[in-house]
């Protein structure tokens, strides 16, 4: 599985994978390295990342994760794939952006329908889980560019949607 986590105000890409061979690790897109970790009591971990070994302190509070390694404390936070692709829209622009690859599975939808904030308008299919994915905010459905079964890749968008001006009277 591939995660968004957020580090000292930087974004990383890690993926985590299992092999026959063990697990492995990959950040930034960089070399697979081997991971093994072992809890050793309350919130505290034995780390081995390819040859550096380490002892961590984790723990959660909310959507945060603070890790305590090297003498140090790190926080990161591992992103939300949706609404990591709301907030790459432009702003004013309500068009919705695949958050990751997938399949679509059900459109709420037709073009030219008027939507409200939050309302469903696809519901898709990645790694297993089935997610809605709603409207940013009240407007019109301009154009659908996947259909039910159809499968798109991470960040192309799915559906434009035409923010409605306010009328002046």
């Amino acid at each position: 599985m591939r995660y968004d986590i957020l580090l000292g105000g930087e974004t990383h890409a890690v993926a985590m994978t299992n092999r026959p061979d063990g697990r492995f690790i990959t950040v930034d897109d960089g070399t697979a390295m081997a991971l093994s970790s072992q809890n050793s009591g309350k919130d505290r971990y034995q780390f081995q990342i390819g040859d550096l070994n380490a002892e961590a302190e984790v723990v959660t509070k909310g959507e945060d994760v603070f890790v305590e390694a090297f003498g140090r404390i790190f926080a990161l936070k591992v992103l939300d794939p949706v609404e990591q692709a709301h907030e790459t829209s432009e702003a004013g622009d309500l068009s919705v952006k695949a958050p990751m690859p997938g399949v679509v599975v059900e459109v709420h939808v037709s073009i030219d329908d008027v939507v409200e904030a939050n309302q469903p308008l696809l519901t898709i299919e990645s790694m297993k889980l089935l997610t809605i994915i709603r409207a940013t905010g009240a407007g019109r459905i301009e154009c659908i560019n996947y259909n039910s079964g159809e499968t798109f890749n991470k960040g192309v968008i799915l559906v434009v949607v035409h923010q409605e001006e306010e009328e002046n009277a």
